[in-house]
């Protein structure tokens, strides 16, 4: 028998011994038992009692601990959970926190949804505007020219044949013209009194005769046209084969070579395709422009130059009958409501280099519009609708210019855009630059190496062969813009 038992049966402080450890005993072992219990110290009662209290305690706390562990668990779960919602609530603020300051975020997934869909709507419009601004990756018609090299090049040397067969022609027309009335003058009396010039040039008046009517010119012709209509008509009285003598008492003096040149000159560049107007036929009645057509909006989202080139194609000709006139009036409509409403949605004008092919097109746009008001005449009613079109158009400002250390590129659009600038403060007032500036700013767009990736295109190819035509040669202007 264990001690505890004993303890537990014969200790005096044992208010109810345990029932299930009433054995008999034997005597002897009995007393025995009960000697040891006499001789254990008097405190051993309660230290029996305490080791008993503390090993319940023991495990009383084990069991709570066994109950407390799901609860545990289940807290640390819940504040894990809530800590991940959290993060992904902060997470979704701050993507739409960069949404609402601009920032788009793009994705490579094609899903089929309606917020998808949206989202690749705004990103096609904002690429459209990218590409408006720096001329790039844009819709056009297709060109005449836009085939294989071997047939680009084929087809230039056959517009260059025809344009020396046409040169070849006008000279033959022009010597001819020049010995006939070289041996009508010869015909005439006191013909000697014409080789008479003094060292400046002036020659001594012969009676009896009147100036020639085919070397006269109409100095009373105002405007573009007038003056193209009054070079048109010299060369028209040019090719009569002879003049009628005169009794007329005094001759015009002919002018010096110096004074011949001038009257040449500008009347070449008058017919430069860049600058030159056609004129309609007498019988023509154009249409007039409907201000309602010039500001539709119908054009907004679209970025295209096809009026452009149909308009090039109609003031090639030297007369326009009545459908030219009415193809005329039509994409004039259109031209003019599609530049105004890129005007509306506006461009970056801090660098030069991206507001220089904006500001080109803007050139082509107006420089045709003005050109034709001088065809159409009251037909444009330009004062039903000019001031509101203008408007759209912000030319109040300019460019720093470019350092004299700063690259190639960045001098020549520093100083394309300047040139723009003023050439489309002018087109605004209703009037026309000097043609020389046309010219070369035309030029400038359409052949220099630095010029945007617009006008470098496939598509202005047949504007150059226009330049190429008139000039009979590439023309060689790139140093001027360095």
């Amino acid at each position: 028998m264990s001690l505890t038992s004993v303890l537990d049966r014969r200790s005096p402080c044992k208010e109810q011994p345990d029932e299930s450890l009433k054995l008999p005993l034997p005597q002897h072992q009995a007393n025995a038992v009960d000697q040891e219990i006499r001789d254990f110290p008097p405190n051993l009662c309660q230290a029996a009692k305490t080791v008993a209290a503390h090993a319940g305690k023991h495990e009383s706390i084990s069991r709570t601990r066994r109950r407390n562990r799901p609860l545990l668990v289940s807290l640390v779960s819940t504040v894990s959970l809530v800590a991940i919602i959290m993060l992904w609530y902060l997470c979704k603020a701050f993507r739409s926190t960069k949404r609402a300051s601009g920032e788009t975020t793009r994705r490579l997934s094609y899903e089929a949804t309606q917020e998808d869909g949206d989202e690749m709507s705004r990103i096609l419009e904002q690429c459209v505007e990218m590409e408006e601004d720096l001329g790039i990756f844009f819709s056009r018609p297709p060109s005449p020219l836009d085939a294989e090299p071997s047939a680009k090049i084929a087809k230039l040397v056959s517009m260059l044949n025809e344009a020396a067969t046409e040169h070849e022609q006008m000279v033959k027309v022009a010597s001819t013209s020049h010995e006939t009335s070289t041996r009508a003058m010869k015909t005439l009396p006191y013909s000697s009194s014409l080789q008479a010039f003094t060292g400046k040039n002036k020659a001594i008046p012969a009676p009896n005769l009147e100036p020639c009517p085919c070397v006269t010119m109409t100095s009373g012709a105002t405007g573009a046209q007038g003056v193209q209509e009054t070079a048109s008509t010299t060369l028209d009285n040019a090719r009569k084969p002879r003049c009628e003598p005169s009794t007329s008492s005094s001759l015009e003096t002919p002018p010096s070579a110096g004074e011949k040149s001038e009257p040449s000159k500008r009347r070449n560049k008058l017919e430069h395709p860049f600058v030159r107007l056609p004129v309609l036929e007498s019988d023509v009645i154009p249409r007039m422009v409907e201000p309602a057509l010039v500001f539709r909006p119908d054009h907004a989202n679209t970025l295209s130059y096809s009026e452009l080139h149909t308009l090039r194609n109609l003031f090639a000709k030297e007369k326009l009958n009545q459908r030219d006139a009415d193809t005329l009036v039509v994409e004039l409509e259109n031209l003019a409501a599609r530049f105004w409403c890129l005007a509306q949605r506006g461009f970056e004008k801090t660098s030069p280099t991206f507001a220089s092919a904006t500001l080109g097109g803007y050139f082509l746009a107006f420089d045709f519009i003005v050109r034709a008001n001088e065809v159409l005449g009251d037909s444009m009613q330009l004062s039903a609708w000019w001031g509101k079109f203008i408007s759209a158009f912000e030319t109040d400002y300019s460019f720093t210019p470019p350092s004299r250390f700063s690259r190639i590129a960045t001098r020549f659009h520093g100083k394309l855009a300047a040139r723009l600038l003023d050439a489309l403060r002018i087109y605004k007032s209703g009037k026309r630059p000097p043609v020389d500036d046309v010219i070369e700013i035309k030029r400038m767009l359409l052949f220099s190496p630095h010029s945007s990736p617009l006008f470098k295109d496939t598509q202005w190819d047949t504007w150059r062969a226009d330049d190429y035509h008139f000039r009979k040669f590439p023309p060689h202007i790139f140093d001027m813009f360095v």
